[in-house]
């Protein structure tokens, strides 16, 4: 394949001057079909060495990443049922604050003179104090 493209390229320096002109045009320079010719060769020449690994290797990336999708949605799912979950203990919550607030006022108003008993008994007495020399 190089010895063809060199071959090639030799060849070019054995062309005509009267087709020089027309080789040489501004802006249709022959070597840039050249370059055109050699790069379309390259392409093909390695499409057709390794283009199968390569297809090969992006479907299997593809289905990977379908399959990190589909699993990605399930733990989605559940953390949305976790989450309804929660928010329903969170609205229960206040009711519940709520109701012990309540039961511990019933029973501060229930037992209101027996816990100023009980601290008058817990604090500590003179007669309990060390003694100062």
């Amino acid at each position: 394949m190089i010895l063809f493209l060199l071959t090639i390229l030799s060849l070019l320096h054995w062309i005509p001057e009267s087709l020089d002109p027309w080789l040489n045009y501004p802006g249709l320079e022959l070597w840039k079909f050249v370059n055109l010719l050699i790069f379309v060769l390259c392409a093909f020449y390695l499409h057709r060495r390794f283009g199968r690994p390569v297809r090969e290797a992006l479907r299997s990336r593809g289905e990977r990443i379908k399959h990190d999708l589909a699993r990605a949605q399930e733990e989605r799912d559940q953390a949305l049922a976790k989450l309804a979950e929660v928010e329903a203990r969170f609205a229960l919550l206040d009711a519940e604050v709520t109701a012990i607030e309540e039961r511990a006022k019933r029973r501060l108003r229930r037992n209101g003179s027996g816990l100023s008993l009980q601290r008058r008994k817990k604090s500590p007495s003179s007669g309990n104090r060390p003694k100062e020399k």
